[in-house]
């Protein structure tokens, strides 16, 4: 008996000395993301097929506490019938994942399953594990410079939907924490409603941009094939437009899409107060300014932007110079709009107007005029 258990006590020995060796669970601790390799012909000049998961880059975050993140989102689709589409399901960004030894398991949202993963090794900046071909993955492990000077006081963030199950979706969120949401076609949730979060929420999304650099993108990315879904990000400051950015088929740099892929979902994990006010004075998708022959347009988050401050914008009796015009369908009806950038003249009903007071320039505010194209010219 004796000889028995000093056998099993020499072995757990052995087990914890090869763990304390490996140091895996505290080495994992942080981001990762995905190391593409850079693709080369092959002997007969083809392109070898894509990394085993495909265009998308992605990224982990493995936390001490035994969850993980994961950047991309977990989905579960859905088949649909003649009577209700096909719809991927959103189901979370965080789950649980184990080091047994050197394997990695992860547990799936998606599949409800866990995934398993031998470790080949953890050095420094680099993550090896064995995928389910018997080839190595590779990651490397992120050290982001922040500049904290960067943040913003608001996003807006506005989904265009595709030609399949894209949702169409607006959100707004500010630095107090309010939430204004509209789902639309495809959306899981639809019509307006309002919400709150924390100012640490707002602070954690705040720095997911920080680290994506956002301030020096390019103000688009656009993919080469059709029917994709645009997202547009919009960044307000001190009550101006810093920065909006339209990534057309996920051409953004990985981090950027990393950071707006949670406020896609956001409104599946806050509670949602239904908004009972009329909002059909504002039920236009797209705002533009129209000037003689020239056009002045808004993307759709900077669109939805404008729609909230004139939602909370006192209605005043003023005269005022009609300068822009704007011609939009409201439930199927033609309705007109005029301003001047600060009072918005609004048809509530024919011939019967509402006269709205941003109490400041909008146009001015937000350095649109550079913007104004003449209406045969391309623009947003």
């Amino acid at each position: 008996m004796k000889y028995i258990l000093a056998i099993f006590l020499t072995l757990i020995l052995i087990s914890c000395k090869q763990k304390s060796n490996n140091n895996f669970e505290h080495k994992i601790i942080g981001e990762w993301k995905y190391v593409k390799e850079i693709q080369k012909l092959d002997k007969n000049g083809v392109v070898p097929p894509p990394p085993p998961f495909g265009s998308q880059e992605v990224g982990y975050e493995f936390n001490d506490n035994g969850t993980f993140d994961y950047k991309l989102g977990f989905f579960k689709y859905i088949s649909g019938d003649e009577n209700q589409r096909s719809q991927n399901v959103f189901k979370g960004f965080t789950s649980n994942y184990k080091i047994e030894n050197d394997y990695l398991k992860l547990y799936d949202l998606s599949s409800e399953e866990w995934e398993i993963y031998k470790i080949a090794s953890i050095e420094f900046d680099t993550l090896k594990i064995l995928n389910s071909d018997g080839e190595i993955d590779k990651f490397h492990k992120t050290n982001y410079t922040i500049d904290y000077s960067k943040t913003f006081d608001k996003i807006i963030m506005s989904s265009t939907g595709c030609f399949g199950s894209c949702p169409v979706t607006d959100i707004e969120i500010d630095k107090s924490g309010k939430v204004l949401f509209k789902g639309g076609y495809s959306s899981s949730i639809k019509g307006n409603y309002k919400s709150k979060i924390s100012k640490e929420m707002f602070s954690k999304i705040n720095l997911s941009f920080l680290k994506s650099n956002w301030t020096n993108l390019e103000n688009e990315y656009i993919s080469r094939w059709s029917d994709d879904e645009t997202v547009y990000v919009t960044f307000v400051k001190n009550g101006k437009i810093i920065k909006t950015i339209k990534d057309y088929g996920r051409k953004a740099p990985t981090e950027f899409s990393w950071a707006y892929t949670p406020i896609r979902y956001l409104q599946e994990n806050i509670k949602l107060e239904k908004i009972v006010k009329d909002t059909t004075l504002f039920d236009f998708n797209y705002f533009y300014f129209s000037k003689k022959d020239s056009v002045c347009s808004l993307t759709k988050s900077e669109s939805f932007y404008l729609k909230n401050l004139l939602s909370e914008s006192n209605i005043v009796e003023k005269i005022f110079d009609e300068k822009y015009i704007m011609e939009y369908q409201s439930n199927e009806k033609e309705k007109k709009l005029f301003t001047d950038g600060r009072y918005f003249k609004i048809e509530k009903s024919k011939g019967k107007f509402i006269i709205f007071d941003l109490k400041y320039d909008f146009i001015k505010q937000n350095n649109l005029m550079k913007r104004f194209r003449k209406e045969n010219e391309n623009h947003n």
